[in-house]
């Protein structure tokens, strides 16, 4: 079951400021025995006035995208509930968020997150983690398709550096 505290703090550490910043979603899901699942998801909180793109990459399976929440008609409240229901709203519709092995998804908000104090700046983050998609999976293969993607990418730990979701972190089981 989700830890419901953490996404509480989550909300009421941005209250004083949400207004001033623009709710932005950045995933990565691939194909897996026939669906589409999320394999990392951010909900940034980024500053009015600067520029968030829509951007998507699709390659053999594999997809990146990166949209303002608004795109899709959810507060980030609604959005968050979406996720803990198992779902991923994106403008290209619904992508498979699944819970863990045991059931629920597991939630942590982390007030100082590494990817902030490396450029020095306080980044608030909300972890709600499903299923271990990523354990089985021997990613040399899909790094060297990616090579052949348009645009190319030297592996998927590059292209969540580009989509802006930090480091692609391997659960042994």
């Amino acid at each position: 079951m989700m830890n419901v505290d953490a996404v509480d703090a989550f909300f009421k550490a941005t209250e004083s400021f949400a207004d001033a910043m623009v709710p932005t979603v950045a995933y990565v899901s691939w194909t897996r025995q026939g669906r589409q699942i999320v394999v990392k998801a951010r909900l940034r909180l980024t500053l009015q006035g600067l520029d968030v793109a829509y951007r998507r990459f699709e390659w053999n399976g594999v997809i990146a995208e990166t949209f303002p929440l608004a795109q899709i008609e959810k507060s980030q409240r609604e959005f968050i509930e979406d996720i803990l229901k198992g779902n991923l709203n994106s403008p290209n519709g619904l992508i498979e968020f699944p819970p863990q092995h045991g059931g629920g998804h597991a939630g942590q908000f982390v007030e100082l997150h590494p990817d902030g104090l490396e450029q020095q700046s306080r980044t608030l983050v909300l972890q709600i983690r499903g299923d271990d998609q990523n354990s089985p999976l021997n990613f040399m293969p899909l790094d060297w398709d990616l090579k052949a993607a348009d645009p190319p990418y030297d592996s998927l730990g590059e292209l969540f550096q580009d989509f802006g979701l930090g480091l692609l972190i391997v659960v042994e089981k």
